[in-house]
């Protein structure tokens, strides 16, 4: 499977954020799609489930509803999601997995940790 296979949905309202991640996905041949808060993010996930979503639990909207949502419906059973987070440590990665995610992201995140966090996430 190719980087064109995959579809990566990145739910943050910081556009800083949305604008880096945007640049390396698509220069990765990622296909891209924003939101910038829960009910946007929930819009996109039930018209095209994507890949994998990225995450900022502190969007509008708050987004463990999108976590929530993604978790109890059928239809995105495979979707993988990676919080995006400013809270760093073994506690709030404990907190991400008991809410469901498959891993998380710390804030501020270079272009490589987000690569290498991409790459895993869609390999496993």
């Amino acid at each position: 499977m190719t980087s064109r296979d995959h579809t990566i949905l990145l739910c943050d309202d910081d556009a800083s954020i949305r604008m880096l991640a945007k640049a390396m996905l698509a220069a990765g041949g990622y296909e891209f799609r924003e939101a910038t808060d829960a009910d946007g993010a929930i819009a996109s996930l039930d018209a095209s489930p994507p890949t994998l979503l990225l995450l900022d639990l502190g969007v509008p909207g708050d987004g463990r509803t999108v976590l929530e949502h993604v978790r109890g419906t059928e239809a995105l059973s495979a979707v993988k999601v990676l919080l995006v987070t400013g809270a760093a440590g073994a506690s709030a990665s404990d907190f991400g997995t008991s809410l469901g995610a498959d891993g998380h992201l710390i804030k501020p995140f270079t272009l490589d940790g987000l690569q290498t966090a991409v790459r895993e996430q869609l390999a496993g």
